[in-house]
């Protein structure tokens, strides 16, 4: 990882001693099975890692030390099914050697998470239950903390061939507070190919699920200097319509939705999308575009939204060369972007690729061209302007 924008050049460079460039760098093991419906992971890295940390502002260099486990899987008993996964994580970040910076955040983490749910019924019309238990061990010098989070919810759905409705209640604990949640989804077939939906939620999000460093900073740790700031419970209200109509080889779908937010900083969001596809004689292709933005709210809500692009549309097209072979090309355009340290102007951006697939599904190959058209893109102020590159990929499944 070389970096070529200045400021990020200049903050890796005085973070390191002697100099180093490297975003991340060390062994990473990964061991995967799976049988009768049950499937296992396993997976370790040791790492000389430097991260951006958003809370610090600026790349941190550390030591990574990771070992997690995973076992997921599921089981059908009639018209049963029930399924679940237990995962188990320890996590050790230090200050390594080569850091010229006085932080050291000597983090050591444990997680547990299990979980277990059951449907009775079919796609149309079901009843289901779960429950998830977490269990967060953070030690960080004299610092020592456990998080324990539950959930609990229930589901049920009712439809035929023409409509449908289902409706699910939600409940988390944590810190001795409770966060209610509610969902309800509906969906009507008026003709053939046309399809009709609205979705509306509202819940309690507690700050014991939003384990950032802000919320361990407001529990005590101090290992890295995090702005203090006020944490709390979020109320957040989502509602969405959309519709769908599909004839032959055409397709067009919109959406509109709105977001609510409301806690220690809160506002009112409104998005909408349309969205066409066309098929024919091998050739895909679609069109999609965007429109979101802040509709009133707090200074730090509204300068949220203001770091997402307010109109994005896309244009891209997959043109088949033979039985194996396939060329394909998207045109990008995002709005310009607002953030505290500059603007990020408006980007368009052409990508072209071509996949080929050799012997049956078993080797696959891939040549992409990013932003060819050399256009200035940048995602942050303060990050690098990615020049026009090359990627090369070749997968091979036994």
């Amino acid at each position: 990882f070389l970096p070529t924008d200045p400021a990020l050049f200049d903050r890796t460079v005085s973070a390191t001693v002697p100099s180093r460039y490297p975003k991340r760098f060390g062994p990473v093991l990964a061991f995967a099975a799976q049988t009768s419906g049950l499937r296992a992971r396993l997976g370790a890295r040791w790492m000389q890692d430097l991260p951006f940390v958003g809370a610090v502002g600026r790349e941190v260099p550390l030591d990574h030390t990771s070992v997690q486990a995973t076992v997921s899987g599921a089981r059908r008993v009639g018209g049963l099914r029930v399924w679940g996964h237990g995962h188990a994580a320890q996590l050790r970040l230090d200050r390594p050697a080569w850091s010229a910076l006085d932080l050291d955040p000597s983090w050591d983490e444990a997680r547990l998470d299990a979980a277990l749910a059951a449907r009775l019924g079919d796609a149309r019309q079901s009843v289901a239950v779960g429950v998830q238990a977490e269990r967060t061990d953070v030690a960080a010098g004299t610092f020592d903390d456990v998080v324990t989070v539950a959930r609990a919810w229930a589901e049920g759905r009712l439809g035929t061939p023409q409509n449908g409705l289902a409706l699910t209640l939600a409940g988390t604990a944590a810190g001795g507070a409770v966060g209610p949640g509610v969902a309800v989804g509906a969906w009507k077939h008026p003709a053939p190919g046309v399809t009709l939906r609205a979705e509306g939620s509202a819940r309690r999000s507690l700050p014991e699920e939003r384990l950032g460093l802000d919320v361990w900073a407001a529990r005590g740790y101090d290992g890295l200097p995090v702005p203090a700031e006020a944490v709390g419970a979020i109320d957040v209200a989502r509602l969405r319509l959309a519709a769908r109509a599909a004839s032959g080889a055409v397709a067009a779908s919109a959406s509109v939705e709105a977001q609510g937010v409301r806690g220690t900083t809160g506002g009112t969001a409104l998005a909408a999308r349309l969205g066409a596809e066309w098929r024919g004689a091998g050739l895909r292709v679609r069109a999609d575009a965007r429109v979101q933005g802040a509709a009133s709210g707090s200074e730090a809500f509204q300068a949220a939204w203001d770091r997402l692009p307010r109109v994005r549309a896309a244009l891209d097209a997959t043109a088949p060369l033979d039985g194996r072979a396939s060329l394909w090309a998207r045109l990008d355009g995002r709005s310009a972007t607002a953030w505290p340290a500059g603007d990020v102007p408006a980007m368009v951006l052409l990508d072209l690729g071509l996949s080929k697939r050799a012997w049956g599904e078993h080797v696959r190959l891939s040549l992409v061209g990013r932003n060819v058209l050399a256009a200035e893109e940048r995602t942050h102020p303060l990050g690098a302007v990615l020049a026009p590159r090359l990627l090369v990929r070749a997968e091979a499944r036994l």
